[in-house]
C-alpha cells in the first residue's frame, strides 16, 4: 500500500507527495494505480492508492523507452494496429496499411476530396460502410441488394457486383492509359491489347507489353484492381496469373516481333 505523508516520518512502503510520480533523479516512475483503500493506520498520512509496479517487458529497454514519448506512441500504434488487423470483419487488409504509409496521407490532408467523399473513404478504410454483411446492419439476408448473388461485402461492391461493372471498366481504362503514357514518356515501346492464341485453341488478350529502349526483353502488364486482404495476396495472384499466361507466351512474342519489323 502507498499513500501521501505529511512531514518526513513516513512509514516503510509509503511514498511522499513529491516522489509519488518521480524518483530522486526526476525520472517518471512506472507505477499504476489499481485500488483505493478505505483508511490508513498511520498518523499524519492519508490514503492514496495501492500502487503496483507495472511490467514493461514489451519494450526493448524499459529504462529508456519508458521516457521516450515517440517510442511509446509507436509501440501503442503498433499494438492497436495488430489488434485491429485481427478483427474478422473490420480487420481485412489492415496489416497492409503500414507497408506504404504515404498512401494514407489523404486521411490528414484531404486534398482533392469533398467532405462526404472523405467520410466515405474513412468508412471504407475501417470497414464500416453500410453494406449488408456488416454485423447488425440488417435483419434480412446479407445477399447483395443489387445482384442477389453473393454476400454484400465491400469487396463484392467494389470488385465483382454487375451493378458497378461500367464504373469498374471506366476505372480500368483510365489507369491503363496512365500507365501506358508513363512508359512512353521514358521511351519504352508500348503494345496495347495484344491478342494471344494457346496451343489448345484458347485465346486471351493482354493489357499491354512494354519493351525498354535498346533491350530485347519485354514485360507483360495485365492491370487488375483488387480488394487487398493480406500481405501474401500479391504473391498468390502472381503465381496464378503466371501459370495462366505461360501457354500464350510464344503467341504474344511472335505478335510483338512482327510489329517490330
Amino acid at each position: 500500500m502507498a499513500g501521501l505523508c505529511e512531514g518526513g516520518n513516513e512509514p516503510p512502503g509509503f511514498l511522499k507527495a513529491n516522489n509519488l510520480s518521480y524518483d530522486n533523479q526526476g525520472r517518471l516512475l512506472p507505477y499504476e494505480v489499481v485500488h483505493h483503500p478505505v483508511g490508513t493506520p498511520y498518523p499524519g498520512c492519508f490514503p492514496v492508492a495501492v500502487v503496483v509496479r507495472k511490467s514493461f517487458s514489451t519494450y526493448p529497454d524499459p529504462r529508456t523507452s519508458l521516457y521516450d514519448a515517440r517510442r511509446m506512441r509507436k509501440k501503442l500504434r503498433e499494438k492497436e494496429l495488430e489488434a485491429w488487423a485481427k478483427l474478422p470483419q473490420k480487420g481485412l487488409g489492415v496489416e497492409l496499411y503500414s507497408e506504404f504509409t504515404p498512401a494514407n496521407s489523404w486521411i490528414r490532408h484531404r486534398e482533392g476530396l469533398t467532405s462526404s467523399e472523405w467520410r466515405e473513404a474513412i468508412k471504407m478504410t475501417a470497414h464500416v460502410s453500410s453494406v449488408r454483411s456488416l454485423p447488425g446492419r440488417t435483419r434480412d439476408n446479407i445477399l447483395c441488394r443489387r445482384c442477389h448473388r453473393e454476400p454484400e461485402t465491400l469487396a463484392h461492391v467494389l470488385g465483382s457486383c454487375p451493378h458497378g461493372e461500367v464504373l469498374r471498366n471506366s476505372r480500368h481504362h483510365r489507369i491503363h492509359s496512365m500507365i501506358a503514357e508513363q512508359f512512353r514518356s521514358i521511351n519504352f515501346q508500348v503494345f496495347e491489347e495484344v491478342h494471344g492464341l494457346a496451343d489448345n485453341g484458347s485465346t486471351r488478350r493482354i493489357d499491354m507489353i512494354v519493351i525498354p529502349p535498346n533491350n530485347n526483353n519485354g514485360y507483360i502488364i495485365d492491370l487488375t484492381v483488387r480488394f487487398e486482404k493480406q500481405k501474401s495476396q500479391p504473391e498468390n495472384i502472381g503465381k496464378k496469373t503466371t501459370s495462366m499466361y505461360v501457354p500464350f507466351h510464344i503467341s504474344w512474342t511472335n505478335t510483338v516481333y512482327n510489329k517490330l519489323k
